[in-house]
């Protein structure tokens, strides 16, 4: 709820900004949900006649529509494996899988000035599991550049012998989807939810990758200037 992310920020935020770190997606709670509010970018002239253009307000009582913007990005990644009756190149998933974003940014802050994010610390990061799902794993990210992280996928064999299969791609090399359109990212960006679905064998990996973007909202409210 936005009293849980207020809350919360109230040990987060300093006079310029508010610290982020990468952790499970929980709806309504901080960091998850953290918006920032601006005035809306538009032209308007004001009741005295002054044209104000772009993030200006004017200066007199009235209404002053704002938007409100996710500031952190969201990242799923979904296993699945070829379930055919005798398949040999099956990959049996449970909780000793792991799923890796290999050299994240794992903390910064989010400038108040304009919502930009200020990186930290870089670090293998261990993704969250969504629920008590062995498959599913689902976490806000602080946004970043992807051109150097990699996912690296860890699975422990269950068949007598521990053997550990591990694979690791580039994220930038997948092409993701957004709008009907496949195009190449060269970043998580703030505000949009990326899924990944991992078709995994021991003979290879096929992968689709879709985004979506969470609702901006917008309001309004009024002040005396």
């Amino acid at each position: 709820t936005a009293t849980d992310v207020s809350q919360t920020l109230s040990s987060n935020v300093s006079a310029s900004a508010i610290s982020v770190t990468n952790g499970a997606y929980a709806e309504g709670k901080y960091p998850s949900d953290l918006m920032l509010g601006y005035p809306r970018t538009t032209t308007e002239t004001c009741p005295h006649g002054k044209v104000v253009a772009n993030d200006g307000i004017c200066a007199t009582e009235g209404e002053i529509r704002m938007n409100f913007q996710y500031v952190m990005s969201q990242v799923e990644v979904n296993l699945t494996t070829n379930t055919t009756d005798g398949a040999t190149n099956k990959v049996n998933f449970d909780e000793n899988t792991v799923v890796e974003i290999v050299d994240a940014y794992t903390n910064g802050t989010i400038l108040l000035s304009d919502g930009s994010a200020t990186m930290g610390t870089k670090a293998d990061y261990t993704m969250n599991r969504k629920g008590a799902s062995d498959v599913a794993y689902h976490d806000v990210i602080i946004p970043q550049g992807v051109t150097a992280l990699k996912f690296r996928i860890t699975v422990t064999d269950t068949d007598g012998k521990q053997d550990k299969y591990e694979t690791v791609f580039a994220i930038s090399e997948i092409k993701v989807t957004e709008d009907g359109v496949e195009k190449d990212i060269t970043s998580w960006e703030p505000g949009k939810h990326y899924v990944y679905n991992l078709l995994i064998t021991k003979t290879g990996i096929k992968v689709t990758a879709t985004i979506k973007d969470w609702i901006t909202a917008t309001g309004s409210t009024n002040i005396w200037m």
